[in-house]
C-alpha cells in the first residue's frame, strides 16, 4: 500500500505537467480528428486511427516544448513510438485507457510486464516510480481526462488493476493541492480522491482504481 508520503512524492513529481499536458494531448486530438474527418475517413473504418496519429502528434509537442515541469521525452525512440517521460528515476507512459476507461493491461511483453511490476520502488522509494497516464477526451466537456496511476504488479485484460496510487490529473497544478488521500476499503491502497466536481464525470476514485 502506498504511504501519504508516497502519495506526495508522485503528485508533487507530476504538478508541472497538469497544463501542458493537457493542453498538448487537447491540440493533438483535434489536428488528428481533423485530418480523419476532413477526408471523411470514418472511425468504423479506420479505427484507431486518431489516436495513433494524436499519439504521434503528442510526441511532437512534447519534444519541441519549453517546460514541463524537469520531465523530458527521453532521446531514443522506442520502435512504436510511445509517450514516455522521465525526471530523473521518474518515469511515465502516456497511453490510452482499455475497456471502460481501464487502465491497459501490461500484455505478455516483458518490458511493459517490469515496467508494471515497479521494481525500483524497494531501491529508491517513490522518486522512482514507473508510472502511467491514460487519456481520453470527455464526450461531455470535449477536454482531455489524464488519469495517474501507480502499477504494482501486472493483470490481465479485463481483471482488476493491480495499482495503489490513482488520481485525475488537472489542467491547473493548484487543483492538486485540493486532493486529498483517502485509503480503500480493502486497506490495500492509498489513492487520492477527487472531489464533488469530478463526480459528474466519473472522477470518483473507486477503491480498485477502476
Amino acid at each position: 500500500m502506498a504511504t501519504v508520503e508516497e502519495c506526495e512524492v508522485v503528485r508533487d513529481a507530476v504538478r508541472g505537467l497538469c497544463e501542458p499536458l493537457t493542453r498538448f494531448i487537447l491540440r493533438s486530438w483535434e489536428l488528428a480528428d481533423d485530418f480523419f474527418v476532413s477526408r471523411d475517413m470514418p472511425e468504423d473504418d479506420h479505427r484507431g486511427g486518431r489516436a495513433h496519429l494524436a499519439r504521434q502528434l503528442l510526441r511532437r509537442e512534447l519534444r519541441l516544448a519549453d517546460s514541463l515541469g524537469g520531465w523530458r521525452l527521453p532521446k531514443k525512440c522506442t520502435p512504436n513510438s510511445e509517450v514516455k517521460l522521465v525526471k530523473d528515476a521518474m518515469s511515465l507512459k502516456v497511453l490510452r485507457p482499455g475497456v471502460g476507461g481501464a487502465v491497459p493491461a501490461p500484455g505478455v511483453n516483458l518490458a511493459r510486464m517490469r515496467y508494471y511490476r515497479n521494481p525500483e520502488l524497494t531501491l529508491f522509494g517513490a522518486d522512482a516510480s514507473n508510472l502511467i497516464a491514460a487519456w481520453s477526451i470527455s464526450a461531455k466537456t470535449h477536454q482531455p481526462i489524464i488519469r495517474i496511476v501507480r502499477p504494482t504488479s501486472i493483470w490481465k485484460s479485463l481483471r482488476p488493476e493491480e495499482i495503489d496510487i490513482d488520481f485525475f490529473l488537472p489542467a491547473s497544478p493548484g487543483q492538486l493541492d485540493e486532493l486529498s488521500f483517502v485509503p480503500s476499503d480493502e486497506g490495500l491502497e492509498l489513492p487520492f480522491f477527487v472531489g464533488d466536481e469530478d463526480e459528474e464525470e466519473g472522477g470518483d476514485v473507486s477503491p480498485n482504481g477502476g
